[in-house]
């Protein structure tokens, strides 16, 4: 038993070096690319710093939602959540039931 989990321990390094060797060579010749995302985000941080300085609040914006479905308040916020967590976890537990169909 101890010779297979170190037969496959040895074939999960030499994998895992040959993917990190191939990951260093993409890095290597994109790296510029790299670069300028790295350059556009900071312009996108300033931007959004600045454009969150300036403004200004004005009114609230009305639409047919918050006319049908009114905001809860304080003492209902719970309801919210709990329909917020019921929705989220059924995605998560139907995700989890239909991935095996699509492995390859």
């Amino acid at each position: 038993m101890t010779i297979y989990i170190a037969r496959e321990a040895t074939k999960l390094w030499r994998k895992v070096c040959a993917e990190t060797s191939v990951e260093l060579q993409l890095l290597f010749e994109k790296w510029h690319l790299l670069l300028a995302g790295i350059v556009f985000q900071y312009i996108h941080g300033l931007a959004a710093r600045g454009v969150h300085y300036l403004h200004r609040p004005g009114p609230i914006l009305q639409d047919m939602g918050f006319m049908a479905l009114p905001e809860l308040g304080q003492d209902k916020g719970y309801l919210s959540e709990t329909v917020f967590t019921c929705i989220f976890l059924s995605f998560l537990l139907v995700g989890d039931l239909f991935a095996p169909l699509y492995v390859d």
